[in-house]
Formats: structure tokens, sequence, C-alpha cells
């Protein structure tokens, strides 16, 4: 490479490294503004959040007192105001403590299950591959041990990628400190 070339070559390096102070400086900027924003905004926020709660807590007692009057008995579940709606939505869910040991009472009872519709000549009410997922991702550490010819009996294949980075200088900060003090303790 000539010395010329270098020389540009090092330039946009440079002016690359430039940037990247600039970006971060930029960048820190900008999460400090939110900070101090967010640390004025934040008490209000909160206090508007718990208000807004206790409202909520108090519309609905008012509405589970006053529900006939409200809904109807046609299942309305919707009441219109000027300021607003209030509504009440069915929802259910499966509640569990444990994964784990839901899924060990699973295996028990889909085991058993099994063996006892076998017996009663039935289909079972119930099997494990419909109660527990399960997925399966191919081992890539063992797969990258494995040669180019195995890998390609399985229909893989290694790949080699050049990346490519430029890294701006770092400053140590510490080791003018350092040799300061060692200057200062001769």
């Amino acid at each position: 490479m000539k010395t010329k070339e270098y020389g540009k070559l090092t330039k946009r390096i440079a002016d690359y490294s430039k940037i990247a102070a600039e970006l971060d400086k930029s960048e820190a900027i900008i999460k400090e503004r939110q900070l101090n924003a967010a640390r004025t905004l934040l008490p209000r926020h909160s206090q508007l959040k718990a208000k807004q709660s206790e409202i909520e807590a108090e519309v609905r007692v008012m509405a589970e007192a006053n529900y006939q009057d409200l809904f109807g008995a046609d299942d309305k579940r919707t009441h219109q105001t000027p300021f607003g709606k209030m509504q009440f939505r069915k929802s259910e869910y499966v509640d569990f403590d444990d994964a784990e040991k839901l899924i060990l009472k699973i295996k028990v009872l889909c085991t058993q299950e099994k063996e006892l519709a076998a017996k009663e000549n039935r289909e079972p009410r119930f099997t494990l591959a419909q109660l527990v997922r399960t997925s399966e991702a191919p081992n890539i550490e063992a797969l990258e041990r494995l040669d180019d010819l195995t890998l390609a009996l399985f229909g893989a294949q290694r790949k080699h990628e050049d990346n490519f980075k430029i890294t701006p200088p770092t400053i140590k900060s510490d080791k003018p400190a350092k040799a300061t003090e060692m200057k200062e303790a001769a």
C-alpha cells in the first residue's frame, strides 16, 4: 500500500472514530435529558396512576351495587356515559404455582389415563402430547465439532465469514494517574 493511500485510509478511520465519539456524546446527552425529564414527571405520574386505580375501584363497587340499573338483564356488559364507558369482561385462565410440578403430574396422570383407556378399549381423554409442549433445536456446539463431510450428511455446511469492524481508540484514564502516582512515590 502506498503512503498516500495509507494516509487516506487512516484519515477515514480517524473520521469514523471522531463521529463515533460524537455519537457517544450525543447519546449520553439524550439519556441525561430523558432521566432529568422523567425525574420531574415520575412523582406526578405515580400520583395520577394511583388516583386512577382508586377511582376505578370505587366505580367498580358502584357498578356492582347498581348492576341491574346500569347493565339490565339482557347480559349487556357495557354502559356508556358522556364521560366514558365502563365494561365488565369475562376472562379465565389456568393458574398453577410450579410448572415443573405440573409437568410431572401431567406425565404421571397421562400414563395412568393411557393404561386405563387401553384396558377399557377407548381413546384416552388426554395425552402428554396434548398437554405438554416440547421443542427441539439442533445442538450447534456438537455440530461444530463434526468434520465437513459428516455435516454434509445432515444437509449442513460450515460457513466462513470475514467480519469487519472499525474500533475507535480508547483512552485508558487510569494509566496516566498511575504514572503520576509512581513519580510522586519516588
